[in-house]
């Protein structure tokens, strides 16, 4: 085993350690920061694939200096915080709050994105899920149409709203609740998608929600819902890797055999997470010394919100014409990808486009203070939009090894739309429901 793969699954597993004996939290900042990039880059450089190659040193340099600037990022709002007098801690009050507003909210979303379901089903005649040659029909399926596409790429924010109208204060069973019907049914419609990413932003953003606003998760529940998680994504790589194995078979009129399929998809997982990590150390060091790409003076980190707004006269939207006329990347990092089809980069590369090795180290620090300042205001004194901004941003920490959330739309106008329902429903139209139930933490 390489010395960064045995270093990095030693520090995952102390912090765990730390996590089960100390009864540290897990779900804070810097832990899941260190745990998550530690378990991604112990698992890559296993060099299960040749393309993972040792690092430049340059890339190192970078790399690890972002780690250095994220924790400092805590560590300094640590240390004003404890400059100023702690609050007391209160738990979440599901009582102010205006549920109906907050349903509505969910329930336009939701339509929202059933729609865009519809319009791509209607235009390609079937859902990826249930089609023979999956892969061809997950390509169709989202490139049918712009509009649509982004529609029913919502289904894991709609998860999110209903997921947290289900603790909705009531006498009755949790089993009635609209909420939890709700979260079923836009699951199983957006599963139809064969699309990966809502669903597990959705596992991920219930799973803190939950922590942090209802009742603590222990340790070992944490593993059983891992294990369930991985294997989920498992078979969801199996499923890709199948629908390549029928394209294949159709075109070239070759068998392969199920045997191989599995070993493929087993060994899919792996080069999800290295790919990110030999495409920023190709990124980081072309060829010939010339810059692999130029630098965007922070058009990469607006770029999600730029995104879907529409620009006069050239029929798309502003970030692509930018892009177009710029030779910027777009969200497929065209100019970083080392190998087709795998083009998805560790975040540090995003900053890097911007502002270079400064913008590396000052985006990672900014993070870790935004991040940090969040936090202590969930676990002081939560209310419905800090808990859940702050459950939203967290799949974006443990997600970080494979880009940045804020070059996607899709999620950038996801958490401003979850942030203005929690806003409107708790501050502009107070919630009158009466106490019924006390909700423990």
């Amino acid at each position: 085993m390489d010395t960064i793969s045995a270093v990095s699954f030693c520090l995952a597993a102390i912090l765990v350690t730390d996590s089960i004996f100390r009864k540290t939290d897990f779900f804070s900042p810097a832990r899941m920061y260190l745990f998550f990039q530690s378990m991604a880059l112990g698992i890559s450089f296993l060099a299960l694939d040749k393309q993972m190659t040792p690092f430049h040193p340059f890339t190192y340099l970078v790399y690890f200096a972002s780690i250095a600037c994220f924790l400092l990022g805590v560590v300094t709002v640590k240390i004003i915080d404890g400059l100023s007098s702690h609050r007391p801690i209160h738990p979440l009050d599901l009582r102010r709050y205006n549920w109906n507003a907050h349903l509505f909210f969910a329930f336009t979303l939701f339509f929202i994105f059933a729609g865009g379901m519809f319009i791509a089903y209607r235009g390609t005649g079937e859902f990826p899920l249930l089609a023979k040659v999956k892969s061809e029909a997950i390509r169709s399926f989202f490139a049918y149409k712009w509009a649509a596409s982004v529609a029913l790429s919502y289904g894991g924010v709609a998860m999110a709203l209903f997921f947290i109208y289900v603790f909705r204060p009531s006498r009755l069973s949790k089993i009635v609740n609209i909420g939890l019907w709700m979260t079923v049914v836009t699951a199983v419609i957006f599963s139809l998608a064969l699309s990966r990413g809502g669903l597990m932003f959705f596992a991920a953003f219930a799973l803190v929600f939950y922590h942090y606003g209802i009742r603590r998760i222990s340790m070992a529940k944490l593993f059983v819902y891992f294990m369930i998680f991985s294997a989920l994504i498992l078979v969801s790589g199996y499923l890709k890797v199948n629908g390549f194995q029928q394209e294949l078979q159709q075109q070239h009129e070759i068998k392969i055999k199920t045997s191989k399929i599995v070993q493929l998809a087993l060994r899919l997982p792996y080069m999800y997470i290295a790919n990110n990590f030999w495409n920023l150390d190709y990124a980081l060091n072309p060829l010939s010394f010339q810059e692999r790409h130029p630098t965007t003076y922070g058009f990469t980190s607006l770029s999600g919100l730029l995104g879907l707004m529409a620009f006069p006269g050239s029929g798309g939207n502003l970030a692509e014409s930018i892009e177009k006329n710029e030779h910027f990347d777009g969200q497929f990092n065209e100019q970083a990808i080392k190998i087709k089809g795998w083009n998805t980069v560790s975040y540090q590369w995003s900053f890097y486009k911007d502002f270079g090795v400064i913008g590396v180290f000052l985006g990672s620090f900014l993070i870790g203070m935004l991040l940090h300042m969040l936090y202590l205001k969930i676990c002081r004194q939560p209310t419905m939009l800090t808990l859940s901004a702050y459950s939203y941003s967290a799949f974006f920490v443990a997600d970080s090894c494979f880009g940045s959330f804020f070059e996607s739309p899709i999620y950038v106008y996801g958490f401003l739309y979850v942030c203005a329902c929690c806003y409107f429903s708790q501050i502009v139209l107070p919630g009158t429901a009466p106490v019924l139930t006390k909700t423990s933490r």
